[in-house]
């Protein structure tokens, strides 16, 4: 028994808006897995207008860029600038150059490999990396990313990816690149999470959820370079889906060179904890349970990101970030309670985004053990579900 939920899709989709990053002369539209959900988002008026339109990235603008820089593990790693950090400043000036983005959720990682859902994956991984290929949120078509181009061989069991060239890695307190991406790097994030044999596997807990869910390690037979600006994968069999998972915000692509670095100095934890990616925002400092304040990268290669910081917003939750974003603090609101929506509905001052949802929410039987091997219970149960009265009181007419 399955039914259709609506309005958990236009909570994921949220964030497929949220990653939409207004650079120097273009739109990037960074979507993915999200792209095929519906987005909840809403925002101020006093926002300007060419913000409201791209809805709101990811995170939000924060104040000046002489921050500290807090490592993301917290307090067991140095700060990255070398000087003591005290508690959570203000924020002053924020809307001089962005936007506050709100958003409850808990950061265990910055590597979106190993997240299995959350602020990492749906809020950040767009802003700090970039991958291979990408979704068009509105065609669902996959486009080149890092990738300018790929080619399926074998019936689908290889896959070579060329890359563009001239994309610069950011410059952080932690680390400096000496060089562009290139395939070294590629087959280094890949490997890290297929090869079980990989020096880099077991670090942090060697835990890859998205990819270990799908037996990406028991599929994936190897990661080539074949020069340096082109990578082949080969697969067991061939895999439709396999470009797909590639375009996931769980597939970022990752520096082999700050990688090398880490395994010099025997601080091969910090990868994961002190981002370095391509992305358009770096990390500048974190605060547990508080906000992230990203910087934006300098040398991105679509062009300089217009706004100069972000600020994710993650101290309240439920009814305290409605009144936040009530009372001006928060100029976006990322998934909003269903019952929320009539207040979002009526408040003139706020703008209300939807996009259509195509998620499913069901409940699941283990038919291998009774009673529920017996089809008939099965059915009872579905009879007995009042799916209208559920979609109202829960999903609030959004379902």
């Amino acid at each position: 028994m399955s039914t259709q939920s609506d309005y958990s899709g236009m909570r994921v989709a949220c964030m497929l808006w949220a990653s939409v990053l207004l650079t120097a002369g273009t739109i990037r539209q960074v979507a993915a897995d999200e792209a095929a959900h519906k987005s909840d988002l809403v925002t101020g008026k006093d926002v300007p207008a060419a913000l409201n339109a791209i809805a709101a990235h990811n995170g939000s603008v924060a104040a000046d860029e002489a921050g500290d820089i807090v490592p993301a593990n917290g307090p067991d790693l140095p700060p990255a600038s070398g000087r003591p950090v005290a508690g959570p400043a203000p924020l002053p000036g924020i809307r001089q150059s962005g936007f506050v983005y709100c958003v409850s959720g808990v950061v265990n990682t910055f590597n979106p490999q190993m997240a299995s859902s959350g602020v990492t994956v749906d809020t950040l991984s767009a802003q700090l990396y970039d991958r291979l290929l990408a979704v068009d949120p509105y065609t669902y078509r996959l486009i080149p990313e890092l990738a300018q181009r790929w080619e399926v061989l074998d019936n689908g069991a290889t896959y070579r990816f060329h890359l563009r060239k001239n994309i610069a890695f950011q410059h952080t307190a932690w680390f400096t690149p000496t060089r562009t991406l290139n395939a070294d790097d590629v087959v280094f994030s890949f490997a890290r999470m297929f090869d079980t044999h990989h020096p880099w596997q077991g670090v942090n807990g060697g835990n890859y959820p998205y990819f270990d869910s799908l037996q990406f390690p028991q599929t994936v037979q190897s990661v080539k370079r074949i020069d340096n600006e082109t990578v082949e994968f080969r697969l067991e069999s061939p895999d439709a889906s396999f470009l797909w998972h590639l375009a996931t915000h769980y597939a970022p692509v990752l520096s082999a060179e700050y990688a090398d670095q880490l395994t010099t100095s025997g601080h091969q934890e910090q990868l994961d904890r002190l981002p370095v990616g391509t992305g358009p925002f770096m990390l500048n400092e974190y605060h547990t349970g508080q906000f992230i304040r990203l910087s934006r990268h300098q040398h991105y290669w679509r062009g300089l990101p217009r706004m100069a910081q972000v600020v994710i917003d993650l101290s309240s939750g439920g009814i305290g970030r409605l009144s936040r974003l009530l009372t001006g603090e928060c100029d976006v609101l990322a998934y909003p309670a269903a019952s929320q929506l009539s207040i979002l509905r009526d408040d003139p001052r706020l703008r209300l985004t939807l996009r259509p949802g195509m998620n499913i929410a069901y409940l699941a039987f283990n038919t291998r053990k009774p009673p529920l091997n017996d089809v008939r219970l099965r059915h009872a149960i579905a009879l007995a579900i009042n799916n209208p009265r559920l979609m109202q009181s829960i999903y609030y007419g959004t379902a």
